[in-house]
Order: structure tokens, then C-alpha cells, then sequence
């Protein structure tokens, strides 16, 4: 018997991340020239797909440099990010469509590295947890809606490896817990725990294959 995976896990927003980092990202050619920024950079100022967008280019090599931002069709910001050599570089922020934040990324030449947030609509917030080399890396937090933990996992090279625990939706009282290897996968000893605390069951797992080995009497 395998335990009930949860509806959202981390990695799942990945993909979904990077196809909306290039999607937001407009190149030069797309733009009209503006002003004059600091340090001799050129103010770009254009709208895609009907969002109105400013940047600044190094005006010789036509190559993103310093803030970017994007306000949506309401004239609300829906993007903060900056660039270093046409690549994005430091933070980079998202917003919902009423302006409160949705993701906090920080990148380093276009990769994702440090710090990760996802945040709920209600401003909790959803998901914690750091990229080194674009890679998630160490504990990877969820929270529930009211912002109480829900699961902690150890991540090595964006895949689940190592201890994780589950929580009950007070965040505090220990539902499951177990070790992932090379994914996803169960592999040791898996325990069960009740509302109350008390351990119920025990399953013994390799590589994702769970038997029980001990249940509480009732």
C-alpha cells in the first residue's frame, strides 16, 4: 500500500516557471527606443501582448541590462525582475492580477539560484525553498492555506532525496514521515501517525514499493 501523494509538490513548477520566464522576457527587436538611462544605458519602452513593458539595453550590443518591468492591461505591476548581459540576473518577482506577489525567484545568469516563494492568493505564503545552480537544493517547505506547514522534503539536484514529513493541517502534529530516493519514491521506514500524535503504522519501502510491517491494534 502506497501512502496518498499530495496535490502539489514543488517540482511541478518548474516547467511551468521557465516557459513563463522566457515568455516574459521580450527581446530588443521587439522594442522602440526611449530615453536615457544611468551608466549610458538606453530606456526601452514597448507593449507586449498588450502589457506595457520598460527596460534598458546597453546601447552597443542591444543586450538587457538593470530593471525590467511589466504592468498588466488593469495598469497594475506585474513583473520586477533585472538583467545582467541579457540574462536575468538577481530578483525577479511576479504578481496576481490585484497586485499582491505571487512568486519570488532569485536568479544568477539566467539560472535559478538562492531563494524561492510562492505565495497563495491571501498573501500566505504556499511554497519556500532555495536553487543552486538550478537546481532545487536542501528542504523544500509547502504550507497550507492559513499558512500552518504542511510537508518538508530534501531535495539534491531537483529530485527528492532524502527525509520528509507531512503534517496534519494544524502544521504541528507529525502525519507521515520517510525518506525519498532518486525521486519521488519511498525507501526505508515509512511511519503513519494519527491526529493525535500517536504512531500507527509502519511500512518498509524500496524504491517507491511499500509493504506494512506493523499496525497499531484497534
Amino acid at each position: 500500500m502506497m501512502r496518498i501523494k499530495m496535490p502539489f509538490r514543488p517540482l511541478e513548477i518548474v516547467p511551468a516557471l521557465i516557459a513563463l520566464s522566457t515568455a516574459c522576457s521580450p527581446g530588443p527587436s521587439s522594442s522602440a527606443p526611449g530615453g536615457t538611462g544611468g551608466q549610458g544605458l538606453k530606456t526601452i519602452a514597448t507593449q507586449e501582448e498588450g502589457d506595457r513593458v520598460e527596460y534598458s539595453v546597453n546601447p552597443k550590443n542591444g543586450k538587457k541590462e538593470g530593471a525590467y518591468l511589466r504592468w498588466g492591461k488593469n495598469g497594475r505591476l506585474k513583473e520586477s525582475a533585472r538583467y545582467a548581459n541579457d540574462l536575468l540576473d538577481g530578483r525577479r518577482v511576479l504578481f496576481y492580477e490585484q497586485g499582491d506577489t505571487q512568486i519570488v525567484e532569485t536568479h544568477l545568469a539566467g539560472k535559478f539560484n538562492g531563494l524561492y516563494q510562492l505565495y497563495y492568493p491571501n498573501g500566505k505564503i504556499r511554497t519556500l525553498g532555495q536553487y543552486k545552480g538550478n537546481q532545487m537544493d536542501g528542504i523544500w517547505k509547502t504550507y497550507y492555506e492559513d499558512g500552518a506547514l504542511r510537508e518538508e522534503v530534501t531535495f539534491v539536484d531537483n529530485r527528492e532525496n532524502g527525509p520528509f514529513r507531512e503534517y496534519y493541517p494544524d502544521g504541528k502534529t507529525l502525519e507521515v514521515e520517510g525518506t525519498y530516493r532518486n525521486g519521488d519514491k519511498e525507501h526505508g521506514t515509512l511511519k503513519f501517525y494519527d491526529s493525535n500524535g500517536i504512531h500507527i503504522k509502519t511500512m518498509a519501502c524500496e524504491n517507491g514499493i511499500c509493504r506494512t510491517v506493523w499496525k497499531k491494534a484497534l
